[in-house]
């Protein structure tokens, strides 16, 4: 049975650790959003610029201006990549932890049946299994706002409207206020040492 509270505690542990740091790979975002949206612009003027006396004198011009904006897009979007990849290892160790967890807490059942307090719970402590299902909601609301980050990410097509998306989209993945409210109500059933 110990072996169950500390897998759930080492997952709660996570939990508030993924909370911090999503914000903070969200927030690492923010300038490379802003500068994809500033870029989209500037590609789309450069395609829909009338011809005048410079792209007839220089007729690689248009082309040149286009390539190093294409290529500035493509750098900041490695970046947004690269935190992407960040927040889906973070997610993907979450999901790892909250498995073992319900797997040892299935596995020790029976002796978890036999301690009242973990299975059956009070009105001042939730089961263990309430615990456990309540990092599974975290894990299922991080795992949904990646996914349609990840949506948002592949459809992007270089336009300013895609561009504008991609950040109104990643600002919407903030951690909501109800993975905080989560945290904070387990906090007063697990004994971590970290949390007091």
């Amino acid at each position: 049975m110990e072996e169950v509270r500390s897998s759930v505690l080492k997952t709660y542990q996570f939990c508030a650790i993924h909370y911090e740091k999503w914000d903070d790979t969200i927030e690492s975002c923010s300038t490379s959003l802003g500068t994809l949206l500033r870029l989209t612009d500037q590609l789309e003027c450069c395609i829909n610029a009338p011809e005048c006396v410079l792209t007839q004198s220089f007729p690689n011009v248009r082309h040149k201006i286009e390539q190093s904006i294409r290529h500035m897009i493509n750098e900041e979007l490695m970046f947004v990549q690269t935190k992407m990849e960040e927040l889906s290892s973070m997610n993907h160790r979450l999901k790892n932890m909250w498995d073992n967890s319900i797997k040892l807490f299935f596995k020790n059942l029976p002796a978890i049946k036999t301690d009242e307090s973990l299975h059956v719970g009070s009105e001042l402590h939730p089961p263990m299994y309430c615990m456990i299902e309540w990092m599974d909601d975290i894990n299922l609301i991080y795992s949904n706002k990646f996914i349609g980050v990840k949506f948002q990410l592949d459809i992007f097509d270089g336009t300013s409207e895609s561009a504008t998306s991609l950040r109104d989209k990643f600002f919407s993945t903030k951690s909501p206020k109800v993975v905080e409210s989560i945290l904070i109500k387990m906090s007063h059933f697990i004994d971590d040492p970290t949390v007091k």
